[in-house]
């Protein structure tokens, strides 16, 4: 339900954006038409070349995504709808993930409100890295977030481990703060 709700804000707005433009092939920003220069050059075999020709000036994942839309008739019309729909999963994720957290009411909220945040809207008819990235913050939070939450109740089961062993857990950066070094105290 979630991801119908952001698929059809999104598509909404982008079908309305698009049926406004003079061009609906047209990029309206610059970082757009630089993430659409390299795919097509990366799609021409020359790799990722920006419109100076210097390599490598965007991080490469965005552009790689887009590459296949560059050979397609009406690409960055795809690629936009390609967009709305990776926004939509983006709200269906962020729902899990809240579930997975809380509980189904607040899975429902999150997931909602990410549908509904305009902002997120807004970059879903853009070819900008903003819509991948939420989605693969949120997709990299969920993955971890059992591995944290096993991490947490093995460490609060730990009262039986020596003190060496607990403190080999906490990050450096906390030990070195305290003075803690190798389960020593150098204070």
């Amino acid at each position: 339900m979630v991801f119908l709700v952001a698929l059809s804000l999104r598509a909404g707005w982008g079908t309305y954006r698009l049926v406004q433009a003079d061009d609906p092939s047209a990029l309206e920003f610059p970082d757009e038409q630089q993430y659409w220069d390299m795919a097509a050059s990366l799609m021409a075999g020359e790799g990722l070349r920006d419109e100076l020709g210097f390599r490598a000036t965007r991080m490469p994942l965005f552009p790689t995504l887009l590459a296949p839309f560059v050979a397609m008739p009406y690409g960055v019309v795809l690629a936009k709808i390609f967009h709305w729909f990776l926004g939509a999963g983006v709200a269906a994720l962020a729902a899990l993930l809240a579930t997975d957290l809380f509980d189904r009411r607040v899975g429902w909220i999150a997931g909602l409100l990410v549908a509904f945040d305009p902002f997120l809207v807004f970059f879903s008819s853009l070819l900008l890295t903003e819509t991948l990235f939420t989605g693969l913050l949120l997709g990299l939070w969920w993955v971890a977030w059992p591995i944290m939450r096993h991490g947490s109740s093995r460490e609060a089961s730990s009262s039986q481990e020596s003190k060496a062993e607990s403190l080999s857990r906490k990050p450096m950066g906390h030990r070195f703060s305290t003075g803690e070094t190798h389960g020593l105290q150098t204070r």
